[in-house]
């Protein structure tokens, strides 16, 4: 079978946006895009990569957390399209067997190649601790990784430790008001 890894011409990508830090792919869904790092959180909500004006918006990188990745816990946020493109298939998630099937997701950056297991997945409220990006101490990031695993509605192969680095694909949910 192919590669799962997406091929990404970084110096071509950065041309078009110098805002661009990496490529995302969950094989077997429409997830395989670029994604972006703008100054805030809200600029690529309802921007394109080529930062043309759209309601689709692209998959962006907390502003606040390290381009390369590198932070403990990175946030990529991306709208919930009713036609099924962006962050839609990550409802799914929702159901131990599509965890069963896509139970890793790649991440190229210019500078390495990520296989991201799954760990969790999970509907919240947006002033939970889903986005809380820093932690005062291990023991409270490790707590913070107990609770996010024992909200997860699949059962994950993955048992984080406070060496691994944490990175979260946030979208809108339907299922109530201000679910994601």
């Amino acid at each position: 079978s192919s590669s799962p890894w997406p091929v990404v011409n970084f110096g071509a990508l950065t041309e078009i946006n110098e805002d661009f830090v990496g490529w995302i792919r969950i094989p077997d869904t429409t997830v395989n895009y670029p994604i972006v790092q703008g100054q805030d959180n809200k600029y690529y909500l309802r921007r394109l990569f080529t930062r043309e004006w759209n309601n689709s918006g692209c998959l962006f990188l907390d502003y606040r957390v390290n381009r390369d990745f590198s932070s403990r816990h990175s946030i990529i946020y991306g709208h919930h399209m009713q036609n099924d493109t962006m962050f839609s298939c990550l409802t799914n998630y929702s159901d131990q067997a599509y965890y069963d099937a896509h139970p890793t997701i790649y991440l190229v950056t210019p500078t390495e190649n990520l296989e991201i297991s799954v760990l969790s997945g999970y509907v919240s409220v947006t002033d939970l601790d889903p986005w809380q990006l820093t932690f005062s101490s291990d023991d409270e990031f490790q707590r913070w990784l107990d609770t996010t695993v024992s909200r997860s509605r699949f059962k994950s192969t993955v048992t984080p430790t406070v060496e691994d680095r944490i990175i979260t694909l946030s979208t809108c949910s339907y299922e109530y008001s201000d679910a994601r």
